[in-house]
């Protein structure tokens, strides 16, 4: 069952919900469903001072106090559902602060049924009254007469001389106080000593108890609560701390406490940062290749369309042309043509005399002969014999 529908900070107002008709209405509940809510903070009600209080004994009017209520801060109403019924409330419900009380705290003005308001506080009430002591003239003699002869007729807490000179007879025999030493002598002569002396106590030491095979002292038996032992402690607590006392304070100091734990300080969060970085650097650092190696392109980017031209250009500037340049030292430049058949005649060689010849194409019908030729470059070759 839910008492409050919905609650409205800026207008002052508690909607009562349906489950609030036909039912006897403590308004110390709708405080503890309030509390509930703030505590919830679902509709951040906590940016809001709370609407509504538990004390007790406070006044409500000249010479008027009450028991523990339910107390409406200044310019709060509470709204009772929309549907034409009787409203029962069976407990003190006031607002101090307005001076008001009962039915003047509900606001009935936006409803379009007719709701009555049953109020019935608690039938006890502190009520003061100037009716004096209370003791007849006789009454009042005798304890005037008591006071008198008990002290110096000014409050003093000694007895006074009149107080002493009415004590029976004995002690000294002058009518005064016993002495001390009379005293103790009272209490150990004869028998008295053994009838005060206290008895039962153990003879054995701090060390023996401790070392004792079963000891109640230390073995925790009997000390354990029970659950419904813990729950009663637990409410006993929030009815002293929380339903007696101011309930904002106590939530404030909970909610200081935690916004304390998500507020950090400026060092912190540039420590964070920084180990943040940290470890984003030891991750980086196990990537096979640089990010910048790796191409951008992806399909929506547009194709570079790059010519011979370009490629040529950019493998000759600089030193790039060194760098791909094919080291050709070890390549021979000369060339073995074996067998070259019947060339003796047509180049002329004579006892194996080599002859240049230009422009002169390879061909003979002589015989066999081993030779080797040279190119001389711009179509000249030197034939040697081989």
């Amino acid at each position: 069952m839910v008492l409050i529908a919905s609650e409205d900070y800026t207008t002052n107002r508690i909607y009562l919900s349906v489950d609030s008709i036909g039912i006897d209405i403590q308004p110390i509940d709708i405080y503890k469903e309030h509390r509930l809510r703030r505590r919830l903070n679902v509709n951040n009600e906590r940016k809001f001072p709370p609407m509504v209080s538990a004390f007790g004994n406070q006044q409500i009017g000249a010479a008027k106090f009450t028991p523990r209520f339910t107390d409406l801060n200044s310019g709060v109403k509470i709204v009772p559902y929309d549907a034409t019924h009787t409203l029962k409330i069976r407990g003190s419900l006031i607002s101090a602060e307005d001076q008001s009380e009962g039915a003047d705290l509900f606001d009935r003005s936006s409803l379009l049924s007719i709701v009555d308001i049953d109020y019935q506080p608690p039938q006890v009430e502190i009520i003061m009254v100037s009716t004096g002591s209370g003791l007849d003239s006789t009454q009042s003699t005798q304890l005037t007469t008591l006071f008198n002869a008990t002290t110096s007729g000014n409050g003093a807490t000694a007895f006074s001389t009149t107080a002493l000179a009415n004590a029976p007879t004995g002690g000294s025999g002058s009518g005064n106080a016993p002495t001390e030493a009379e005293i103790y002598t009272y209490f150990t002569e004869g028998t008295r000593a053994n009838a005060f002396k206290a008895t039962g106590f153990s003879t054995l030491n701090a060390q023996q108890v401790w070392e004792y095979a079963t000891r109640s002292l230390t073995d925790k038996v009997g000390f354990a609560l029970t659950t419904e032992e813990r729950n009663a402690i637990a409410v006993a607590v929030e009815v002293a701390i929380i339903d007696e006392g101011d309930p904002s304070k106590v939530i404030d100091a909970f909610l200081q406490v935690i916004n304390a734990q998500f507020d950090l300080p400026a060092a912190e969060q540039q420590a964070i940062a920084q180990a943040v970085r940290a470890e984003l650097a030891i991750e980086l650092a196990r990537i096979d290749a640089n990010i910048t190696s790796r191409s951008t392109f992806d399909a929506a980017t547009t194709p570079v369309t790059v010519n011979a031209a370009d490629i040529y250009g950019y493998f000759t500037a600089d030193n790039r042309q060194n760098i791909f340049k094919s080291d050709v030292s070890s390549l021979a430049l000369q060339t073995t043509v074996l067998p070259i058949t019947k060339l003796a005649k047509r180049f002329a060689l004579v006892d194996g005399v080599s002859t240049t010849y230009t422009n002169t194409s390879i061909t003979s019908s002589d015989s066999d002969v081993d030779i080797m030729l040279t190119d001389n470059g711009s179509g000249s070759y030197t034939a040697t014999p081989n």
